[in-house]
């Protein structure tokens, strides 16, 4: 029985030091994947303690102790190095998670605020013409537009035709280093295609009742709330322009 606990204490102890190495290596993918690992950790305690059942049956009635002992040490482990959780009352140890999440959370609203504020902002002080007299018009006012609105956020922005095969090769040029097949796909089902690491995003939108492609790149990242209001500053547009 010692021996099963003294080779169940170095399992715990290899896998909190691989979290931790792996934590100070790269923090924000560790992150990304805690639910996954909080999961396996818990899959641990019970693989070992259906391990130590089965070798000794009555263990559990004789010594339901220690299954207490290490579960609740399994579950102080969890709170405190997964979930960053900490005693802020000494007296009734009320535990409070760290504020980390709750402040990204509120700089995403608070983000996600103020380009609501710009694109009304940029509607109010720079309007939109009344009438266009070609497609093209129509389509040069537009980006003018979507290009002083994605500005203040450090983004450019491109349309780009999407109706012809060769409009779609030419959309998708530039992306030699990317799946460009599985991207065609996702954007001839109309889904906008999101890639982080190039900062980069494709959304597929109907304008003058053409397919296009809003290509929008920024110095951060691209998210959905960004596409979204595009889509419904191109709404906006196309329903207070009209042809002369």
């Amino acid at each position: 029985m010692l021996l099963f606990f003294r080779v169940f204490v170095w399992v715990i102890f290899t896998a909190l030091l691989a979290y931790v190495f792996l934590s100070w290596r790269n923090k924000e993918a560790v992150s990304k994947k805690i639910e996954v690992i909080r999961k396996t950790w818990y899959l641990i305690f019970i693989l070992g303690a259906l391990i130590f059942w089965t070798v000794h049956p009555m263990s559990i009635f004789d010594s339901w102790k220690n299954y207490i002992i290490v579960a609740v040490i399994i579950v102080l482990i969890d709170m405190f190095v997964f979930l960053s959780m900490y005693i802020s009352k000494v007296g009734d140890h009320e535990l409070t998670a760290a504020t980390k999440a709750v402040a990204e959370n509120d700089k995403v609203l608070t983000d996600n605020r103020e380009k609501i504020k710009n694109m009304f902002s940029l509607l109010k002080k720079e309007g939109i013409p009344e009438y266009y007299q070609t497609n093209q018009e129509y389509l040069d006012y537009l980006s003018i537009l979507l290009q002083a609105y994605v500005e203040k956020d450090g983004m450019s922005v491109h349309i780009l035709p999407f109706k012809t095969d060769q409009d779609k090769q030419l959309a998708l040029t530039g992306l030699n280093d990317l799946n460009t097949s599985a991207i065609r796909a996702t954007l001839e089902r109309e889904d906008t295609y999101y890639n982080d690491e190039e900062k980069m995003a494709l959304n597929p939108v109907s304008i003058l009742t053409d397919p296009y492609i809003i290509k929008v790149k920024s110095r951060s990242f691209v998210s959905e709330v960004d596409c979204l209001l595009i889509a419904l500053l191109i709404m906006i547009f196309d329903m207070v322009i009209k042809q002369r």
